[in-house]
């Protein structure tokens, strides 16, 4: 079962499996999930849609007006005043979940070896939610020895308009490594598949994906922190943020899912957090993970953006994992519908 009661059978390359609901197989890591109930249409497709590089100086002043309607605000850029500024975004939508990318990066040599001021260089996501999986800053980096593989400026492609499997490829080739990692979306499905491969051109002792989200609201940040209720479900434990401080959880091998959510701001649950501003909760978000491939996973929980480290070891050149974002589209989910699919995944291995 994918999350959205829907099935259909994916064919993905991989060995081992493990189970899903009603014993169907489910193979994590591997993104390929066999599924039961209704089948996909065969007329189902995947829409793709494309802005293309947007180019332009950002002025004295650190503005540089995004010129994609889908950018409501301009954005002030400070550390990039007089630079030539790059953006892009490509919407990626199944029918139950449309995913927004928003890259952007800047093209001035001065940032090449540092210093990277905020917006130098980052992969967000604005769809279906703002919240989630982050869309101010970075929600997906990939990592060797603590530096990120992605500063550099990356190339993007797209595969699969409308067809039943489509999505993006960004690559990104520098001095350390070249990197790709594909999202790959399925019609009529909720969940993206995200996999990761990595050449290192240096000497590497750990490669590492970091992830973060702000599950259900940003919520106001400082203003609304005392509204907060940050938690994780994982198929061992349900975990709640404190108020003040940082709590590093290491799961185990018997944990290859997440579930990030907000008790206080489900969705379409909305509180004031400071005079003249509320914040109406979305759906929460997800992710899941092949156990096999990590040497550690970690969730930095806090009670704002919650952090998720998958680290491997330096041999590994592929990486797998699947993300859900629950936010909105036909494929939303309160917090009781997203937990308890989770909750019913009934996960073993077996001899392929």
């Amino acid at each position: 079962m994918d999350g959205n009661g829907r099935g259909r059978n994916i064919a993905h390359s991989g060995d081992a499996r493990q189970w899903g609901p009603s014993g169907m197989p489910l193979l994590l890591g591997f993104m390929a999930i066999c599924l039961s109930g209704l089948a996909v249409p065969v007329c189902a497709q995947v829409r793709i849609q494309d802005s293309g590089d947007l180019v332009g100086l950002v002025g004295a002043d650190g503005v540089w007006a995004q010129r994609d309607p889908r950018w409501h605000r301009e954005v002030v850029l400070k550390g990039h005043e007089g630079h030539t500024y790059l953006a892009r975004r490509i919407r990626v939508d199944t029918g139950e979940v449309a995913y927004g990318f928003v890259y952007s990066h800047c093209l001035d040599s001065s940032h090449e070896a540092g210093p990277h001021p905020p917006f130098s260089s980052d992969l967000r996501m604005d769809e279906p939610v703002l919240q989630n999986w982050d869309s101010a800053h970075c929600f997906f980096d990939v990592a060797a020895d603590q530096g990120s593989l992605c500063h550099s400026r990356a190339g993007f492609s797209t595969f699969g308009a409308n067809e039943e499997t489509g999505g993006v490829e960004v690559r990104w080739d520098n001095y350390s490594a070249t990197t790709c990692v594909r999202f790959t979306a399925q019609a009529q499905e909720a969940r993206l598949a995200v996999d990761v491969k990595v050449l290192p051109k240096v000497k590497t002792d750990c490669l590492s994906l970091y992830l973060r989200c702000y599950p259900n609201a940003y919520a106001g940040g400082n203003a609304g922190a005392a509204l907060r209720r940050r938690r994780i479900l994982t198929p061992n434990r349900d975990v709640a943020a404190t108020s003040n401080s940082l709590q590093t959880i290491v799961l185990q091998k018997e944990e290859p899912w997440v579930v990030y959510y907000d008790v206080n701001f489900d969705k379409d649950q909305s509180h004031a957090v400071s005079e003249g501003a509320r914040w109406t909760g979305a759906g929460p978000c997800a992710l899941a993970y092949d156990v096999r491939q990590t040497t550690q996973a970690v969730v930095r929980l806090a009670n704002y953006h919650i952090d998720t480290v998958l680290s491997y070891p330096p041999a590994v050149r592929e990486m797998n994992l699947m993300l859900w974002d629950f936010g909105a589209g036909p494929g939303a989910k309160n917090n009781r519908d997203a937990l308890n699919y989770f909750k019913s995944l009934k996960i073993r291995k077996e001899t392929p």
